[in-house]
């Protein structure tokens, strides 16, 4: 159909990417790097546009342009970088359509040029900030800002149209390899049989006008910057104005840098790969760099995260009993409210909400909205009726919201992992799940924050109106895929024979794509409305998120138009689905009823059952809030209802999916040829010691038992004892935590086979019980190395080791700990269970590791024992290298000190930490880097149990018994109870 479409100009229909084919070997370490930094630029970019929209002292045309240039990176990077981390996994380079290449080429020519819009834009607001400052405001006002931008954003994707349309006319006979990790223009037009010169020609005219002309007029602007700062008499003032353009500078450096590199130095056929390093200037380093620089280098963004880390941190460990109301009561309705905390303040936070009102006096809020709105923020009441019992809610809804990231994003992983659920209806499912993440966690993080306050939940003006355009552009994007869905299961139960050509890929992709840009699309107006409207009155929202109704009542304007177009449009966005949906159902009906077989009815029914309970749910519950008319006193009612669609059916998606779904109930890595597939495995242990089963259940018991009693004590104590709330005892409660559910992966099932005789487990709990393993090991890895760190700075720098080793630092060390192994320990989860496993399916281990797994799979692993290599080097050897630097600084510290005493007190601090890092690192490198042979199992068995028993078992011992404040504060606990 391709050809059709192109003119049957065009022989290829499809490319391959090939990428870093030189680095296939040692792929994992660029893999493992490409996707930090990916991860690093999303978190960093949405960080800063979080930030920005949150924080009033940026609501500035600078950062108004630095929020649309983070998005854009989000955008821009995400357009390359899964299919070069692709690229990394696969051998042959990375299959894509001749339509994908264009359109992944349009939009990386039209965000490139964007790119370059935005940044001459944000040095021309420069340019007026320090050569026109008290006209600044005047010419830079927000109507300036919102056209600037737009006419960056569609000059950037009105430059491309034509070529895109030309290069889909050439013809592409030849080879079909694309020797870069992108469709970039000119590797993609050397491989066409057509003449090119002209295209070739057009392509630079346009992209020297897109490029070139912005580079220029951002050097003209500079030029008069640096000529009116030289002419500041003030050395503070010169300083202060450079300043503020530093960052820009360097971003612009960078990115007009690598692509003169890339596309304008004359190079040779030898230097692709070299092309290719520079690309990743542009395509990776310049999205990663506009976080980091402006949010190192700007003090006005540093202290808005301040702002936002500590109103966080202080509503995370502080009880409620402990705040205090800090904030002015809302006046009367019809005068003025005043910019304050409407809410209970934390201690912590009294100093930043009296900068926060000195800095909002003139509130950019207001200037934005053209003076229309006396209301700054709203308050979400949220279940306020439900305060006196709101643990019980907080709990649950918590609960439920963690079941429901977890569920779905175990559905995308077993989805992406298992090649026998790569069809159509999974991939749905897939986005579907993505869908509920996002969905969910839109609104159910002020929902839990709203059971913790009495008053209610304070929300900005533009944070609701943010929230209730992602809920509504999700709701709509639901709607479309629950349709696209029941069309897809129409087609393979009505039609067959012909589904695998009516569904392939192509219309896949296509339909998915719609889907989310047809959700996306259809509120802005709407938002852009409400954005107008004055609303001047009580500002308290009657519901737990910002939902349209609740909102447009408290507006003092004729609201009549406005919720007569959300009607209209919010029926096509669900109501058309729907009826799409239930015709779809009527056709799938009919079809089973002529089924003459009742298993074949039974079978295709059942591959409906989970849509059409999603579909139930979450159109029930919109048809009961948004349709049934209700009284004022429904108002609970409709706050329980939206329970349905905004809890409840994201819950289901993963539950109905799973329990009601064989096909992912027995997820396994598909295998061609003469392989089979393996159901599950059986895990030996120590099954050879038949005689001792009983003593050997006996002893893991109460070991077990030791751990989690031991363990539990530790985090109890640290806890309550207000002596021990200092850094040391924060990454020791932390440390015991980690044990529990470290040894709670292991022993449990070590017992139960004990008892039973019997260690066979499923191969989804074998994933499950690796990916625990590693994620748990490696974050006690970091957290000993953060505690070897705190003791250094404690001994080596006590005068400042308050403020190096602040409340700050110490949760940020904690969570990364945590955070940087989620990513790389679920990729080597998926590398090995990606493997086809034949024959023996009995693991000689007493828990799924890596080594004995490998063992069983009938493919060269020698990628696997690579990605297993640089895994233990960046997250046991280099920890380990650092725990030993700062034992080495410690040691010689102690050392100096003339006293004995002084000495001996030092060292005590340090003893029970050495012993813990002995224990574990020192078994742990054993069975991952030394040599194995055949008679090796039973010695790894055994050193296997000091890192997965035997630490956690003397963890709190050595803690307890050899550290005198935890022993009082044991003494003292005792003695309270």
């Amino acid at each position: 159909m391709a050809d059709v479409e192109r003119g049957n100009q065009s022989d290829v229909t499809e490319f391959i990417l090939r990428g870093f084919r030189i680095l296939y070997p040692f792929q994992m370490g660029p893999f493992v790097l490409v996707l930090l930094t990916y991860l690093t630029t999303v978190a960093g970019n949405t960080l800063i546009i979080v930030t920005v929209l949150a924080d009033r002292g940026l609501h500035t045309p600078m950062y108004f342009f630095l929020g649309n240039l983070s998005f854009l990176d989000i955008w821009y990077t995400s357009n390359i970088v899964p299919k070069m981390l692709q690229g990394f996994l696969a051998e042959k380079g990375v299959v894509i359509s001749f339509s994908g290449c264009v359109m992944q080429l349009y939009i990386f020519g039209s965000q490139a040029a964007t790119e370059s819009f935005l940044l001459t834009v944000m040095a021309y607001d420069r340019y007026l900030a320090i050569c026109n400052p008290l006209r600044y405001t005047a010419l830079m006002n927000r109507r300036v800002c919102v056209e600037l931008a737009s006419c960056s954003w569609l000059g950037g994707f009105l430059f491309n149209p034509v070529i895109m349309a030309w290069i889909y006319r050439l013809r592409f006979c030849g080879p079909n390899e694309i020797d870069h990790f992108f469709c970039d223009f000119m590797p993609l037009v050397k491989l066409s049989c057509s003449d090119t010169h002209l295209i070739t020609l057009a392509a630079f005219l346009l992209s020297s006008t897109a490029t070139l002309i912005p580079f220029l007029l951002t050097l003209i602007s500079y030029a008069f910057i640096i000529a009116a700062i030289v002419k500041n008499p003030s050395s503070t003032g010169r300083r202060k104005a450079f300043s503020t353009c530093t960052s820009h500078l360097t971003v612009v450096s960078t990115f007009y840098g690598a692509l003169a590199i890339v596309y304008v130095v004359p190079t040779a056929n030898s230097a692709v790969n070299l092309n290719k390093t520079f690309s990743l200037l542009y395509s990776l380093v310049t999205p990663l760099l506009n976080p980091l620089v402006y949010s190192l280098r700007n003090k006005a963004v540093n202290d808005a995260l301040r702002t936002m880390a500590a109103r966080l941190m202080d509503f995370l460990r502080k009880n409620r009993d402990q705040w205090e109301l800090r904030g002015q009561r809302l006046q009367e309705q019809g005068q003025r409210a005043e910019p304050h905390w409407p809410t209970p303040v934390p201690r912590g936070c009294r100093v930043l909400a009296a900068t926060s009102r000195r800095r909002d006096t003139v509130h950019m809020a207001d200037v934005e909205r053209g003076n229309q709105s006396d209301v700054t923020e709203f308050i979400l009441r949220g279940f306020r009726i439900l305060y006196p019992f709101q643990m019980g809610p907080f709990v649950l809804v918590l609960l439920t919201y963690l079941t429901t990231v977890a569920g779905n994003t175990l559905i995308i992983v077993t989805v992406l992992a298992d090649r026998g659920l790569h069809t159509p209806m999974y991939f749905f499912l897939g986005n579907l799940s993505f869908l509920d993440i996002w969905y969910t966690s839109n609104i159910v993080p002020k929902m839990l924050q709203g059971f913790l306050a009495e008053k209610g939940v304070v929300i900005s003006f533009s944070g609701c109106v943010m929230q209730l355009y992602i809920f509504g552009s999700q709701a709509a994007t639901e709607s479309f895929l629950l349709t696209v869905m029941a069309y897809d299961r129409y087609l393979a139960i009505c039609n067959p024979l012909r589904y695998t050509a009516l569904m392939n890929r192509r219309v896949c992709v296509e339909l998915a794509s719609c889907s989310w840009l047809g959700g996306f699309l259809f509120n802005p107006v709407i938002m852009a409305w409400i954005y107008r409207l004055r609303f001047c009155g009580p500002n308290e929202i009657d519901h737990f998120f910002c939902d349209f109704m609740p909102l447009v009542k408290l507006s003092c304007s004729d609201t009549h138009l406005i919720t007569l177009a959300a009607f209209l449009l919010s029926s096509t966005a669900t109501l058309i689905p729907f009826l799409l949906t239930l015709i779809s159902y009527a056709f799938i009906i009919a079809a089973i009823v002529k089924n003459p077989s009742s298993t074949g009815r039974r079978k295709a029914f059942s591959t409906c059952t989970s849509h059409l309970t999603v579909v139930s749910t979450f159109y029930g519950a919109l048809a009961i809030v948004y349709v049934v008319p209700t009284a004022n006193s429904a108002v609970n009612l409709n706050k329980t209802f939206s329970l349905l669609y905004s809890l409840v059916t994201p819950l289901l998606n993963p539950l109905v999916y799973s329990l009601r779904n064989k096909a992912i109930q027995c997820t396994h890595p598909m295998v061609t040829g003469n392989h089979t597939t393996t159901p599950g495995f059986i895990l030996l242990g120590y099954s050879n010691l038949t005689n001792l089963q009983g003593l050997l259940f006996v002893v893991f018991l109460v070991i077990y038992m030791v751990i989690l009693i031991g363990n539990g004590v530790i985090v109890l104590v640290t806890v309550m004892d207000s002596t021990l709330q200092t850094p040391m005892y924060f990454f020791l409660r932390n440390l015991s935590f980690v044990e529990i559910c470290y040894s709670s992966v292991t022993l449990p099932k070590m017992v139960a086979n004990c008892l039973a005789g019997d260690g066979s487990i499923s191969f989804a709990g074998c994933a499950a019980q690796m990916y625990f393993l590693l994620l748990l090991g490696g974050t006690e890895c970091f957290l000993l190395t953060a505690m070897a760190y705190d003791r250094y700075v404690a001994i080596c720098n006590p005068l400042h080791y308050t403020l190096i080793v602040n409340r700050e630092v110490c949760a940020t060390m904690v969570a990364g700990s945590w955070l940087v192994n989620i990513p790389v320990h679920l990729g080597q989860t998926y590398l090995v269970f990606s493997l086809p496993f034949c024959g023996s399916h009995e693991i000689k281990h007493f828990f799924c590791d890596i080594p004995p797994l490998l063992e069983l799979s009938c493919v060269d692993t020698y990628r696997n024992k690579i990605a297993v290599f640089i895994a233990v080097l960046l997250f046991i050897i280099t920890p380990f290298f650092f725990i030993v630097i700062s034992y080495i600084k410690i040691a010689s510290m102690i050392l100096k000190m003339p006293s004995g005493e002084g000495r001996h007190k030092a060292f005590s601090t340090c003893s029970s930490h050495l012993t813990v890092v002995t224990l574990f690192y020192g078994s742990g490198i054993i069975v991952y880097l030394s040599p194995k042979s055949r008679d090796s199992v039973d010695t790894d068995k055994l050193l296997s149990l000091f890192y997965t028993i035997v630490t956690p078992m003397f963890n709190p011992f050595i803690y307890s018994l050899r550290n005198k404040e935890v022993k009082a504060a044991l003494r003292k606990l005792v003695g309270k109870k």
